[in-house]
């Protein structure tokens, strides 16, 4: 691509991943887009990460190392925002990475379209996934307004809360800020950004390889601080029937499986531990469950979940765990 281009700043947070910095930051740096301000910040990590970032930084001067103590995702990308000096700003998680076209992709997007947030697609994978650069990625375009971009986010249809694989512009951010020390702080960001924009673009090509970890936050066991979510999700429905009241349905849609994440992260035998948290989750299912069942904009598999809650919000441990055991069978085939 031609240098002339404008700054793109990369946001790498970086905790204890170790086993996976390098595929990462190997990705950034092998982008078609080479006009780029790369921060690794190293979030006080305990392992070797800090080390890497240094060695680096050494080999490329677009890589800019931030040494921090230990304050979570949030804070790390909070810092880098602060002094970013890009036009525009994409997060990257630091055990995943992403296709050498990636930003080039989202880049031409945004500015073919007009548009204020450019979006990945994404592919869930294993440490086992070999990625074929060879092979050609096809893209095919969806462009939204403010409130189908909202909408098509909330029933998270090709676009999900996550901040990680969007291309943002720079100024949406001279307001916003993750929430530092929660749990899912995106679920209380991106729709505050999507909101600022006027014109948001999917890319359908899968250029964001996000890696399924079992010890990841939202694959974990029940913590507390994993409610952080689900007040996340009611303030975005607060402020979804304020300014966009035509799409609340789609964000009762987005509490309600918010609640059903989140007891499927309390194991049935320590329901009882958890007693106050699970009869909070019960209650959004319960106040929920008739607009999600009628909701035919609704996923199927929420309107399943919806429709077993009416009997009893238990038989969804048991649906679930089938369709674990199915998704499992089909990755051994594939």
């Amino acid at each position: 691509m031609k240098d002339n281009l404008p700054l793109i700043s990369i946001i790498i947070p970086i905790y204890n991943v170790q086993l996976y910095l390098k595929r990462c930051v190997d990705s950034i740096l092998s982008q078609t887009y080479r006009n780029l301000e790369i921060f690794l910040v190293d979030d006080g990590s305990p392992d070797d990460c800090g080390r890497m970032c240094d060695e680096y930084a050494k080999v490329d001067s677009r890589i800019k190392v931030i040494h921090k103590k230990n304050g979570g995702l949030s804070d790390a990308r909070n810092v880098a925002i602060d002094i970013a000096s890009g036009d525009y700003i994409l997060c990257v998680d630091s055990d995943d990475y992403v296709h050498h076209t990636m930003v080039e992709t989202l880049y031409l997007s945004l500015k073919k379209y007009k548009c204020d947030i450019s979006v990945a697609s994404h592919l869930d994978v294993t440490d086992q996934y070999k990625l074929d650069l060879s092979s050609k990625k096809e893209n095919q375009i969806e462009v939204f307004d403010t409130q189908s971009g909202l909408e098509t986010m909330l029933y998270q249809r090709g676009i999900t809360t996550s901040a990680w694989g969007k291309l943002y512009k720079a100024e949406l951010f001279t307001d916003v800020r993750y929430p530092k020390g929660k749990l899912c702080e995106d679920l209380d960001t991106t729709y505050k950004l999507f909101a600022k924009s006027k014109k948001i673009v999917l890319n359908s090509a899968k250029l964001y390889f996000y890696l399924q970890r079992n010890n990841s936050i939202i694959k974990s066991s029940f913590k507390p601080a994993r409610m952080d979510a689900l007040k996340f999700a009611e303030d975005q429905l607060v402020f979804i029937e304020t300014r966009f009241p035509a799409i609340k349905k789609a964000a009762c849609n987005r509490l309600f499986m918010e609640a059903i994440f989140i007891m499927l992260t309390m194991q049935k035998a320590t329901i009882a531990e958890y007693s106050t948290s699970w009869r909070k989750c019960v209650s959004i299912i319960k106040k929920y469950r008739k607009t999600v069942l009628c909701d035919t904009k609704s996923r199927a598999i929420y309107r399943l979940y919806a429709a077993l809650s009416l009997i009893s919000p238990k038989l969804i441990y048991t649906v679930n765990g089938l369709k674990n055991h199915i998704k499992l069978i089909i990755g051994r085939m594939v």
